[in-house]
């Protein structure tokens, strides 16, 4: 027993964990080193790894997480359970607590579903094949091939680029005349800006024209040229492509969809979306592992999680509502109601729910060569749009909301068979 006990917390004490957390997720999109989502990683599990030695078990010890007492596991069994899975699925301390495994009511076959953000990349690997990554990775060819297929999206009115930017007639956009002239002969009077390949809602910026002004949801104006400046700055654009050398200055010019009245209760202006996770499986099938309501907590003008959004649970059958969580949030809590809000969403239906999964399944199979995709799906007054597709689906956001794990079913079966096989051709 006592032999059990020290192999369980060798991990922790040798900082092992960490660092096959960190080797194990080498790519990104093209290759590209995942520096920066290790550097996120590192952030939020702060409270876990002080320093190697003692002081990160104490630390582990010490950690009660957001279950009650009563219900809590001993020191001695969470240590070893989480030595474990760390073993199992690679699952490391702080995604034990974020997915409140430190329960008793919650079973062993249960906590084994878990799949974690270190084994994550080889799920993408095997269901999203390197060479169609950019299909969904740059927004623009994703919503030429959407709007192909006759799915409904955003409208496009041009991309903004300095050297070879363009509108869909054909007239330039690469300067403020430009995109004044654009704004006037149109006329546009409020549309979304949306970098062509960043994720996490960087640099999204829907505006309103006000007058000579452009004003943004948080009440920032911009003039022409300001906006320009705000799309070519090295700084925003770092932050957008913190791992691209040379970051392209390259926005798409979008429709800007308003949100279906029947969220007007608890959400903000800002559009909701539902990100719905379909599996092309292996006898060729659609289907719907896992889905989220992002919430905007703050009126950004996006809704995406990294921005401080809410993900709440949706029951795939009926559409209906449960609890939400704040991302990456530790301890964890669930939320009835919006933060600042008294209007509870729980147990309120989202409109168009079978519209949204249909429209899933049928952009699943246009993209039959992505075997799993994470789509987000816009709930707006004019029925449901597709805003874009995630080859990477953000696992701690579609776990955590529910509840139940993602490395299981026909999920975890069509990545054994298709890792399988690649091994085989190798």
């Amino acid at each position: 027993m006592v032999c059990f006990q020290l192999f369980a917390l060798a991990p922790y004490l040798t900082g092992e964990w960490f660092q096959a957390a960190h080797s194990s997720a080498a790519k990104f999109h093209w290759g590209l080193p995942m520096a920066v989502e290790h550097q996120r990683l590192r952030k939020w599990t702060r409270p876990f790894i002080p320093k190697r030695g003692p002081g990160r078990v104490l630390r582990l010890v010490r950690y009660r997480g957001a279950v009650p007492k009563q219900r809590r596991l001993g020191v001695i069994r969470r240590l070893c359970e989480q030595a474990a899975l760390y073993l199992l699925n690679g699952l490391h301390p702080g995604e034990y607590y974020l997915y409140g495994l430190e329960d008793s009511l919650v079973s062993w076959n249960h906590k084994k579903a878990f799949l974690s953000e270190e084994r994550a990349p080889s799920y993408w690997d095997a269901l999203a094949p390197q060479r169609y990554r950019v299909l969904l990775a740059n927004k623009l060819v994703a919503h030429r091939l959407l709007w192909g297929w006759g799915l409904p999206v955003p409208r496009l009115y041009g991309v903004f680029d300095p050297v070879c930017g363009r509108t869909e007639s054909g007239a330039p956009l690469r300067s403020a005349d430009d995109l004044r002239r654009w704004a006037t002969v149109g006329p546009v009077a409020e549309f979304v800006l949306k970098p062509i390949e960043s994720g996490e809602g960087h640099l999204v910026l829907p505006l309103t024209r006000n007058g000579e002004l452009l004003e943004a949801p948080n009440g920032v104006k911009y003039s022409w040229d300001g906006l320009v400046e705000f799309m070519t700055d090295a700084k925003n654009l770092r932050r957008a492509y913190p791992i691209r050398p040379e970051p392209p200055a390259t926005f798409l010019l979008q429709e800007r969809l308003r949100r279906h009245e029947s969220l007007s209760s608890f959400a903000t202006e800002t559009v909701c979306s539902v990100r719905v996770l379909t599996l092309l499986n292996m006898a060729g099938n659609v289907e719907i592992v896992a889905a989220t309501f992002k919430l905007p907590n703050l009126d950004r003008g996006v809704d995406n999680l990294a921005q401080g959004g809410m993900a709440v649970s949706v029951d795939l059958g009926t559409g209906v509502l449960g609890e939400g969580v704040l991302y990456r949030t530790l301890p964890p809590r669930r939320f009835r109601a919006p933060l600042g809000g008294t209007r509870e969403f729980v147990g309120f239906r989202l409109p168009f729910w079978d519209e949204v999964l249909d429209l899933a399944k049928q952009a699943a199979r246009a993209f039959s060569f992505v075997r799993a995709i994470g789509w987000d799906i816009a709930l707006s007054k004019a029925g449901p749009f597709i805003l874009e597709g995630n080859d990477t689906w953000s696992v701690p956001m579609l776990q955590q909301s529910s509840g139940r794990g993602l490395a299981q079913g026909a999920l975890k079966e069509a990545f054994l068979k298709l890792r399988t096989a690649k091994f085989r051709r190798g």
